[in-house]
């Protein structure tokens, strides 16, 4: 049995949400493969909205030590961005580990804008929100908030706070859920000991949280 991270919850109406499992019913798809499509294409749509579409670099701030499905964060998104956006060459994205740690991701991010200190129309994914900080750091120290965005996973309250500023280079964040992880696998492990089949894939909620909704919750 695989515990995977997969679903998004979405607040639609009754008529919408039939429409929409209809929509993913006609391509063969479950709605939590079209969802998370959804999430890996957040900074390509960023990209069309706030600069056309004219994006320069797809950077990666990856966690190699964690293994291939948090690596699997920055595939995904890669893959959004290149099914969006399908101009952009295999030289237009990086990929660098960052570790999960905040000062390597600012230096790594840090040292690749200097070097390219003309460049606009920056994606920055980061597999984990502490890299997305530090990435955060590096932009805001060279001014270049306009000219970058940035999505990092696990919503961390640092993240939301951030999030909350006007026009900050944060726009997004994934929220995992993981406390619902415990209470989850119990009701698999009682489901399995009673007999009942199980199927060899469970699927776990989890948010995307834009920055527009970050902050609408300072407001509310």
């Amino acid at each position: 049995m695989e515990l995977k991270t997969a679903r998004l919850t979405l607040l639609i109406d009754p008529a919408k949400k039939a429409a929409f499992e209809r929509l993913c019913a006609q391509q063969d798809l479950t709605p939590s493969q079209v969802v998370r499509q959804l999430i890996r294409e957040y900074l390509a749509q960023h990209a069309k909205k706030a600069w056309g579409g004219k994006v320069r670099w797809v950077f990666g701030l990856d966690l190699e030590e964690a293994g291939p499905l948090v690596q699997s964060r920055i595939t995904g998104a890669f893959e959004g961005v290149r099914s969006t956006l399908p101009g952009l060459e295999d030289r237009n994205f990086i990929r660098m580990d960052g570790r999960g740690l905040r000062d390597r991701s600012y230096q790594l991010v840090l040292d690749f804008l200097r070097g390219n200190p003309q460049d606009r129309g920056i994606l920055i994914a980061a597999a984990t929100d502490t890299s997305a900080l530090g990435a955060v750091q590096a932009v805001k120290e060279l001014k270049m908030e306009k000219h970058v965005a940035i999505v990092g996973q696990d919503c961390i309250p640092e993240v939301l706070e951030e999030m909350r500023v006007q026009e900050g280079p944060l726009i997004g964040s994934v929220s995992h859920e993981a406390q619902t992880y415990g209470p989850r696998l119990i009701q698999l492990g009682l489901a399995m000991l009673a007999g009942q089949r199980v199927s060899p894939y469970n699927y776990v909620e989890h948010r995307l949280i834009a920055a527009s909704a970050a902050r609408g919750l300072k407001q509310a």
